[in-house]
C-alpha cells in the first residue's frame, strides 16, 4: 500500500520515550509549540482547568500523496483510539490493497 506512518507528540522528551519503551518502526515527530496542532484546529482550549491549559485533541488521519485528508477519528478522550481495522478498511478504501 505504500504507508508512511508517524505519531506527533507535543515534547521532544515525550517523543524520544515512546520510541525507546515502544519500539515502534515508525517516525515519532513533536510539536513543541503546537503549531501544528492549532494549523489543523485541534485544540482543547483550557482543557486543564486550574492552570488554563490549551492541549491537543487526540487524532488519526489518512492523507493522501497530495496531502488532502482521506480520513480522519478526532476524540476528546485521549484513551479512545480508533480500532487498527478501521484503519486498514479506510486504507484500502483509498489505496487498494
Amino acid at each position: 500500500m505504500g504507508i508512511d506512518i508517524y505519531a506527533v507528540l507535543v515534547d521532544l522528551k515525550s517523543a524520544v520515550a515512546m520510541k525507546e519503551k515502544t519500539g515502534v518502526d515508525y517516525d515519532i515527530l513533536y510539536d513543541e509549540n503546537l503549531a501544528m496542532t492549532r494549523n489543523m484546529g485541534l485544540i482543547h482550549k483550557g482543557a486543564i482547568p486550574l492552570k488554563d491549559i490549551d492541549l491537543p485533541q487526540p487524532a488519526t488521519f489518512l492523507f493522501d500523496a497530495n496531502g488532502k485528508v482521506i480520513w480522519s477519528y478526532i476524540s476528546t478522550n485521549y484513551r479512545i483510539r480508533p480500532e487498527t481495522m478501521d484503519l486498514l478498511v479506510a486504507a484500502k478504501k483509498h489505496f487498494g490493497s
